[in-house]
C-alpha cells in the first residue's frame, strides 16, 4: 500500500485551507442555512478527489474516514465547516 506523498498533502490542505476561507465569513451570517452552489461544489470536488487517493492510500482507508465520503443531505455552513477543520487537522497529521 502507498500513501499519499508530502506534495499532494500540501495541496489537499491548500485546498482546504482556501476554502475554509470562503465558508469562515458565511458562518455568521448563513450558518444554518445551506452552504452556496459553488462552495458545495467546491468542498466535492475535495471530498471527490480524496476518495479516488482512498482507493490505494491506506489512511485515508481507515474508518475514521468514513463519515467525510458519506454525502449529507442536508448540510449546513456550520456543519460543512467543521468537515473542513476535522479535515484539515486530519491532513495535518498524514504529513
Amino acid at each position: 500500500m502507498r500513501v499519499l506523498s508530502e506534495e499532494k498533502l500540501i495541496t489537499y490542505l491548500e485546498r482546504v485551507v482556501e476554502l475554509s476561507g470562503k465558508v469562515l465569513p458565511l458562518v455568521s451570517s448563513r450558518g444554518t442555512e445551506p452552504p452556496p452552489a459553488q462552495i458545495i461544489r467546491e468542498y466535492q470536488s475535495i471530498v471527490d478527489d480524496l476518495a479516488a487517493e482512498r482507493a490505494t492510500d491506506e489512511q485515508l482507508q481507515d474508518d475514521s474516514w468514513n463519515w467525510i465520503f458519506q454525502p449529507k443531505q442536508h448540510e449546513n455552513v456550520i456543519r460543512l465547516y467543521g468537515r473542513l477543520a476535522w479535515m484539515n487537522l486530519q491532513l495535518l497529521e498524514l504529513l
